[in-house]
């Protein structure tokens, strides 16, 4: 990750950039009246202390790299096939013998580019595992008071929450990045993990408390 000024606005730009977007918008070369994204962040990063917004500007930039791997590694599959794949729910009645084929899996097995996705997911763990340290180690060496804490922010990846060591609830359905730096928390939904194609890269990092995890989907 780059140093220098406004990190979370240079990672959130790197998000929307990957995607072949842009966090501002333009109408006939001049900037559009709305969605004014960049005054949105800006008004809602003030909340978020800069010791905090280093490490989640990093988890941020590292995500969407890995997202970028993972385009490559499905860029020759058709989105119908992966569509049929990633809806099927009958492997673990189907599969134990070989009782049914399906072959959309062979035709992802033939068109996918396993390395560049075996390099997506070491990028997603490994920024995952340099965030869960660089967090740990701004609450120990710091005096921050981050219960009531909490960001939140659409990009084109999906969504990206870091929410402070209150009791907090986690209703999401399209999350990108979530980090919870503690507290006895609820999560209701899919945490860290894919809940759909839109959204193909997702990690969680909760740092600390006495969590229940629901997921009836």
């Amino acid at each position: 990750f780059p140093e220098g000024p406004d990190p979370m606005v240079r990672a959130i730009e790197r998000m929307y950039a990957v995607a072949g977007r842009a966090l501002d918008t333009r109408t006939m070369g001049e900037e559009a009246l709305w969605p004014r994204r960049r005054e949105l962040l800006m008004e809602r990063l003030s909340t978020v202390p800069p010791e905090l917004q280093k490490p989640f500007a990093a988890l941020l930039w590292k995500i969407a790299d890995a997202w970028r791997w993972r385009q490559i590694a499905v860029a020759y599959v058709p989105a119908e096939t992966m569509q049929q794949v990633f809806c099927n729910r009958s492997l673990h009645d189907t599969q134990l013998d070989g009782q049914e084929y399906f072959p959309e899996m062979d035709h992802t097995a033939d068109r996918i580019d396993e390395v560049s996705l075996y390099h997506a997911a070491q990028k997603a763990v490994q920024a995952v595992e340099t965030a869960f340290r660089a967090f740990r180690a701004v609450l120990d060496s710091t005096d921050l008071d981050a219960k009531t804490l909490l960001f939140e922010f659409d990009t084109p990846l999906g969504q990206v929450a870091l929410a402070g060591t209150g009791k907090n609830r986690h209703v999401r359905d399209r999350c990108a990045v979530l980090v919870d730096l503690g507290g006895d928390d609820t999560y209701e939904g899919p945490v860290g993990s894919t809940p759909s194609l839109e959204v193909p890269v997702s990690v969680a990092i909760d740092l600390d408390g006495d969590d229940v995890y629901q997921c009836t989907s």
